[in-house]
C-alpha cells in the first residue's frame, strides 16, 4: 500500500486590516503611517481629499451663508461627501447652522404673523369694512 503524506500548509497570520480598502494585511507587508495600518498598494497611493474646507474669513462668510437652510444643506452635503475628517466636521457645523437658520426663520415668520394681526387693529388680521377704501 502506498502511504499518502499530507503536507501541512503554513497559515498566514494577518496582523491588521487596511484603513482605506479593508484588505487583510499579512504581518510582513504591513505599513504604518500616523498610527494607521495600510496595505502596500494603499501606502503608495495616498488619497487626498478633493477639496479642503475654507479657512479664516472665508469660513466665517460660509457660516453666514449656511444660515440660509437651502445653502446650508447644499454646502453641508458637499463637504460631508469628502473622506477627510476635517471636512466632515465642517459639514456638521454647516448642518447645525442650517437648523438654527430654519428655526430662526420660523420664529420670525410667526412673529410677523402675530405683529400683523395686532397692528391692523382687528382681531383676525386685515379687516376691511365697507366704506373704508
Amino acid at each position: 500500500m502506498k502511504k499518502t503524506v499530507k503536507t501541512v500548509q503554513k497559515k498566514t497570520a494577518y496582523k491588521a486590516a487596511c484603513v482605506d480598502c479593508g484588505a487583510l494585511i499579512p504581518e510582513e507587508q504591513m505599513c504604518v503611517k500616523n498610527g494607521k495600518h495600510y496595505c502596500v498598494s494603499c501606502a503608495v497611493n495616498e488619497k487626498q481629499p478633493g477639496f479642503y474646507s475654507p479657512k479664516g474669513f472665508l469660513r466665517f462668510v460660509v457660516y453666514l451663508l449656511c444660515l440660509n437652510p437651502i445653502i446650508g444643506f447644499l454646502i453641508g452635503t458637499l463637504y460631508h461627501s469628502q473622506p477627510d475628517k476635517e471636512n466632515k466636521d465642517f459639514a456638521r457645523k454647516c448642518y447645525i447652522l442650517m437648523a438654527i437658520g430654519f428655526v430662526l426663520g420660523l420664529f420670525i415668520l410667526i412673529l410677523m404673523a402675530a405683529a400683523g394681526s395686532f397692528m391692523s387693529g382687528a382681531e383676525g388680521g386685515a379687516y376691511i369694512q365697507e366704506g373704508y377704501y
